[in-house]
C-alpha cells in the first residue's frame, strides 16, 4: 500500500520492501561469490606458509565465531572435546555414548550451517544403539575399511557422511578429513556440495592429495581446518591475492593495485544425511 506524502509524492512501501529485500539478496549473493574465489583461489594457488599461516588462525576464528550467537557459546568448549577428548574416548572405549553423539553434532552445527532438525532426530537414537554401532565402525575402521566404517555410522538416525567424518575425523585425521562445506567449496573439480558417501570419498581424496603436496605433517583434517579458517575469517587475503602460476610476489603486486574484483549407506532424506 502506498501514501501521499507532505511534499505532495507518493510512496509505495510494497516496492520500497521489494527492493530492500532485493538489495539485501544481491549482497548476501556478493558476499557468497566472494567467498568461494577466496576458497578455491586458496586451495589453487596458496603456497605452504600461506596454509600455515591459517592453520595457525583456527583458533583465533574459532573464538570469533562463537561469539556470533549464544547458540555457538560452547564451540570453543566443543572444539577442544572434539580434539582431545573423543580421540581417547574412541582409543579407551572404541566407541561412543549418546551424549558424545549428541556434542559432536551441536560442534558440527555450531561451526558450519545450523539445521534445526539434526538435535531432534540424533536423539532418537538409543544409547544402546549408539555404543553398538560406533562400536562396528571402530572395529571397521581399525580394519582398514573407511567407507564401510562411515556407512556403518549411517545407521544411526541423523547421522549421514558428514556426521560420521567427523567422529572419525580426530583420531584418523590423515585419512578421514572432516566434511565441512568450505573446504567442499574449495575444490571446484569436485563440484557442487553433495552430502553422500560416493561424494564423501572423492572429498576425502582431494584433501589427502592436498595435504601430501603441501608435506611436512600436514593431515588432511588439517587441509579441512585451515580452509574453515579461510571461509571465516574476514581479513583473509582477497580472492586476487591468488592467481594461478603467478609468484607470490606477483600475487602481491595484483593485491595491491588499485584494480579490484568486483564484488551406497542408509536411505534418509536430506535433512538427515547431512
Amino acid at each position: 500500500t502506498g501514501k501521499i506524502t507532505s511534499g505532495g509524492g507518493y510512496t509505495d512501501k510494497g516496492n520500497i520492501q521489494i527492493s530492500t529485500d532485493f538489495d539485501q539478496k544481491n549482497a548476501f549473493m556478493a558476499k557468497k561469490t566472494a567467498r568461494l574465489e577466496r576458497l578455491s583461489g586458496f586451495f589453487a594457488s596458496a603456497e605452504e606458509k600461506e596454509w600455515r599461516k591459517e592453520l595457525r588462525m583456527y583458533a583465533e576464528t574459532l573464538s570469533t565465531h562463537a561469539k556470533t550467537t549464544p547458540r555457538n557459546s560452547k564451540l570453543v568448549e566443543d572444539d577442544t572435546y572434539m580434539t582431545t577428548k573423543l580421540p581417547e574416548i574412541l582409543k579407551k572405549k572404541s566407541c561412543i555414548s549418546k551424549a558424545d553423539l549428541e556434542r559432536i553434532m551441536r560442534w558440527k552445527l555450531a561451526r558450519g550451517k545450523f539445521r534445526p532438525t539434526l538435535p531432534g532426530l540424533i536423539r532418537r537414537n538409543s544409547e544402546e544403539s549408539v555404543e553398538s554401532v560406533s562400536k562396528d565402525a571402530i572395529r571397521i575402521m581399525t580394519a582398514g575399511d573407511t567407507k564401510q566404517a562411515l556407512k556403518t555410522l549411517c545407521k544411526l538416525t541423523g547421522v549421514g557422511p558428514a556426521t560420521a567424518s567427523a567422529i572419525l575425523a580426530t583420531s584418523y585425521p590423515k585419512t578421514v578429513p572432516f566434511m565441512a562445506d568450505e573446504a567442499m567449496d574449495a575444490d571446484k573439480q569436485l563440484g557442487p556440495r553433495k552430502y553422500t558417501l560416493a561424494h564423501y570419498i572423492l572429498f576425502a581424496e582431494s584433501m589427502c592429495a592436498k595435504a601430501k603436496e603441501l608435506g611436512g605433517d600436514w593431515t588432511a583434517n588439517d587441509i579441512v581446518r585451515a580452509l574453515w579458517t579461510v571461509g571465516h575469517r574476514t581479513s583473509s587475503v582477497k580472492p586476487t591475492s591468488f592467481v594461478p602460476g603467478s609468484s607470490t610476489k606477483k600475487r602481491n603486486r595484483v593485491n595491491n593495485s588499485k584494480k579490484t574484483v568486483s564484488s551406497g549407506g542408509v536411505k534418509k532424506s536430506r535433512r538427515q544425511r547431512k
